[in-house]
């Protein structure tokens, strides 16, 4: 895991040199720290695992975010947009706006795994609860990209089809 992780830094380096060769500095350093709050959500599953730990639902929704990559897979798609690319793109993203799903893993415990054991449910209401939530979710994206905002919709629509695919596998 240290070696993928020092060549990915690496790639990071390169890409961060050649944005601010097109005059875009500063934007490398969120990859950076994406990739490190990615990192961080495969330790606290680490932990979990070590422990034999089943997270809360809320604790496992809130790392799942982190651990499924998707604001380091929504920073890389940024850097390929071009013009559009700027410093604000990636300090937007890194306030981790109110973008939300649900994932699947199967070496920790899944997020129905988690609602099961807090709410003691059979899992048909778990899956009933938790397909409530990522419409909800579905919902929260959908007001934001209609609310007029100061981003561009360039950005915004990336972020959506990204998890409409991430949801074709939920």
């Amino acid at each position: 895991m240290k070696h993928l992780y020092r060549v990915t830094i690496d790639f990071y380096d390169k890409l961060e040199e050649e944005l601010e060769m097109q005059g875009k500095s500063g934007c490398g350093s969120h990859f950076k720290k994406s990739l490190k709050s990615t990192a961080n959500g495969y330790m606290q599953e680490a932990k979990w695992l070590r422990k034999d730990y089943t997270a809360k639902f809320d604790e496992y929704k809130e790392n799942a975010i982190l651990s499924s990559a998707y604001y380091t897979m929504m920073a890389m798609t940024f850097a390929g947009m071009g013009d559009f690319t700027k410093l604000d793109a990636f300090e937007w993203l890194s306030s981790h706006p109110k973008i939300r799903f649900e994932h699947k893993r199967e070496h920790v415990a899944t997020g129905i795994d988690c609602y099961m054991k807090q709410f003691c449910v059979s899992k048909e209401r778990a899956v009933q609860v938790i397909t409530n939530i990522v419409s909800n979710a579905w919902k929260d994206l959908n007001q934001e990209l209609m609310r007029p905002h100061s981003f561009r919709f360039p950005f915004l629509i990336r972020i959506r089809n990204l998890s409409r695919v991430i949801d074709v596998f939920l």
